[in-house]
């Protein structure tokens, strides 16, 4: 396909009028001002039109569109227990294929290519992915209560198929990631199991951090640690790590995620859904080491969203 006369927002935030974009095999091969002498196939007239890079969705779990609306006005802990958990138990693969083709839909429908997401019910989720040709970095929600061998672990034999038949699959769109929960629906054991199994594939981790006050304080008194500084200590960040939420960060858990090049992912909507509070973004220095993504995880929020949203790429709003 030949983009005709579009203005074009670059690499660099540039704004360059009336340009010309060939995109052969599915990969960009020309950007110039002047039309290309070689056919492109079908032509797209780019006037008032704007080229840009998609948006990345960096912290999701996509079939929870399912949730949207059904448990309001609860803190993280309620809400997961007497909510969340309980419906999940119900869900199958055909009900996870559909809500996660809703959330693909929206995330298109927005500029959305990518998107980052943590769950299960992968024979429901890697259709609705394949069909949509959405990138995605896909990791298996990852959650124990027993002292449980990590190869024993339902997530274990899904984490195989992840690394083994889909990772680069769809034209190397479909990366596949490890996963821990969270501190909080964990224990030491496994999480140094997914640490070291994610050293042996080079594969990147996808946690949860800090989301709440009460995360952060219990973990202290469980381990003396916080969450930023308990993930350190057995192991999850010599692996390539995105963290969401962050909410409650110390500033030497801050030191530590910009050391350990740790992607912080603040979730503004999630985060007033469940008054969790709101992430520093740019606190120090040391943070500013390494950038801060926003995630809209809005698979079950609700309209007040549209706020949000706004808030978080235009402070001030």
């Amino acid at each position: 396909m030949l983009f005709c006369n579009i203005d074009l927002l670059d690499e660099n935030f540039a704004l360059k009028r009336g340009q010309y974009v060939g995109v052969k095999d599915g990969k960009i091969a020309y950007i110039g001002d002047a039309e290309p002498q070689e056919d492109y196939g079908e032509r797209y007239d780019g006037k008032h039109r704007l080229l840009m890079s998609g948006f990345y969705n960096v912290h999701s779990h996509a079939p929870m569109t399912l949730l949207r609306g059904y448990a309001e006005n609860l803190p993280l802990q309620r809400w997961l227990g007497e909510k969340v958990f309980p419906f999940e138990d119900k869900i199958d693969d055909e009900a996870a294929y559909y809500g996660t083709q809703l959330s693909i839909a929206e995330m298109l429908a927005s500029g959305t290519v990518s998107f980052s997401d943590m769950y299960f019910f992968f024979d429901g989720m890697m259709p609705a992915i394949r069909e949509s040709g959405i990138k995605c970095n896909l990791s298996r929600g990852l959650t124990v209560f027993d002292d449980s061998d990590y190869t024993d672990l339902p997530a274990y034999r899904d984490n195989l198929r992840l690394r083994g038949e889909w990772n680069g699959a769809n034209g190397g769109r479909l990366i596949g990631d490890l996963c821990i929960h969270g501190e909080y629906t964990s224990n030491p054991k496994i999480v140094e199991a997914v640490a070291q199994h994610a050293r042996d594939t080079g594969a990147r981790i996808h946690i949860h951090l800090s989301e709440t006050q009460t995360e952060h304080e219990e973990c202290k008194s469980r381990h003396g640690l916080t969450p930023a500084a308990y993930m350190e200590k057995h192991g999850i960040f010599d692996s390539p790590t995105t963290a969401a939420h962050c909410v409650h960060l110390t500033q030497e858990d801050m030191k530590l995620l910009a050391k350990r090049r740790v992607s912080a992912v603040h979730c503004p909507v999630s985060n007033l859904k469940l008054a969790s509070g709101c992430a520093d973004v740019m606190p120090s220095r040391a943070m500013r080491a390494r950038s801060v993504a926003a995630s809209w995880e809005s698979t079950v929020s609700s309209e007040e969203a549209a706020r949000a949203r706004r808030s978080a790429m235009c402070p001030g709003t």
